[in-house]
């Protein structure tokens, strides 16, 4: 297979041919190319003859290849030597052999390399997809279901077909999935992804500069239904499929610093929707303090959706927004309105709900699209959160807007 070839394109014949085609190699490594012989001089009115006559001259290269894959290590060529990654990072060039794994095609792998505008994520095409989904039991009164577990299914196509991991299940009580009930588990059963503030130290696992840092993924997690309150959660990028390395947040220090509990989802405390400090909540450490806590354990494993703490939030979306500064929630309440929430860091403290579509039957998931708040959208829109909405009497979906500059970090 030919690697690559020069075209010129000449009006004219002088009859000769120097070259011989069984000399030619099908194919040059770049990093091994042969340093030509020296060309033996031509006259200045061969020169003058070629400037005239030649038309153009057309590089042929393989897809998915640029100048310095195939001719950056070529003798005399100023090639790259180091490529920069999309965390700012700079990695050594190396040869890469002929046949590569195919780049990503998809809209998605579209979306990464761009990359806010930034233009510098081509290198991460073909990478794995993740989703929370969750297993309905029953679908009991209006806005009340059942489930029977949550887990993170993942895709590596580009979004095509989903695969759910078995090792991702979480079971929302006793018996009700073939993976069992670990306690805590109902909490997080619809489930929001998100980035933390890329400038907050918080949202990375080591200092910068360490080489293995990497981001966290913080986890919004509530239960069937839409009567629970919101629980929080966060684990390493890379670590996203196993539930034994996630991080919950389990509330404040008397000095305000904050604690997580690895591995223990039932430690996990109200961020959204309730407060550890409400009486509910006093009552059943109360009654834990009892009976060594094996109250709430059991009895989350029975009541649909966990032991009652009335927070109302459901079908949540969650983004750091780079135009506010900030993080911003919103879900459907009790009352059936579509409402926002704001906060600095991912726990809180949050702010009180903003309504965005007041009480009217049949609004409810208003997902948060990941570009709002940056140029991606195009100048002059960063000031609005974009978000879906949907409805149940029409069973469709609109794109929604609305305008957020009061709610800039100041």
């Amino acid at each position: 297979m030919v690697f690559a070839c020069v075209l010129v394109a000449c009006v004219f014949n002088n009859g000769t041919n120097d070259g011989s085609p069984d000399s030619i190699p099908s194919v040059l490594d770049p990093g091994d190319a042969i340093a030509p012989s020296p060309a033996p001089g031509s006259s200045d009115q061969t020169i003058a003859l070629a400037r005239t006559k030649i038309k153009h001259i057309v590089f042929v290269i393989k897809e998915n290849r640029t100048f310095d894959t195939l001719f950056g290590r070529f003798p005399g060529a100023d090639g790259a030597t180091q490529g920069t990654t999309c965390d700012g990072g700079t990695v050594p060039l190396q040869r890469a052999p002929d046949r590569v794994g195919d780049e990503g095609h998809s809209f998605f792998d579209g979306i990464t390399a761009v990359n806010g505008g930034h233009m510098d994520c081509f290198a991460e095409g073909g990478y794995v997809q993740y989703a929370t989904v969750m297993s309905v039991r029953t679908w009991d009164t209006a806005g009340r279901w059942t489930t029977n577990y949550s887990a993170i299914a993942y895709s590596t196509d580009g979004g095509e077909t989903w695969t759910v991991d078995p090792e991702t299940v979480r079971s929302s009580g006793w018996l009700r999935s073939s993976k069992a009930y670990v306690p805590g588990d109902e909490h997080f059963q619809q489930n929001a992804l998100v980035y933390g503030n890329p400038d907050d130290p918080d949202t990375w696992t080591a200092p910068e500069g360490d080489p293995n840092r990497e981001r966290y993924v913080y986890v919004y997690g509530t239960p069937s239904g839409r009567q629970g309150s919101a629980y929080l959660a966060r684990v390493p990028e890379s670590q996203l499929p196993q539930l034994d390395k996630y991080q919950y947040w389990t509330g404040e220090n008397s000095d305000g610093t904050g604690n997580w509990a690895t591995g223990d989802p039932s430690a996990a405390v109200p961020v959204i929707g309730s407060s550890e400090n409400d009486l509910v909540h006093l009552v059943y450490k109360v009654v834990d303090c009892f009976t060594f806590g094996l109250f709430s354990k059991i009895l989350n494993g029975i009541w649909v959706g966990g032991l009652p703490t009335f927070g109302n939030v459901s079908e949540m979306s969650v983004q750091y927004n780079e135009y506010a500064g900030r993080y911003l929630a919103t879900y459907t309440d009790g009352r059936n309105e579509v409402v926002l929430r704001v906060s600095d860091t991912p726990q809180g403290n949050w702010s009180d709900s903003i309504t965005l579509m007041p009480r009217a039957a049949g609004w409810y998931a208003p997902m948060i699209h990941p570009l709002s708040g940056t140029s991606a959208l195009g100048a002059g829109d960063e000031q609005y959160l974009y978000y879906n909405l949907s409805n149940w009497d029409q069973y469709n979906v609109h794109l929604m807007r609305t305008d957020i500059s009061a709610l800039q970090a100041v």
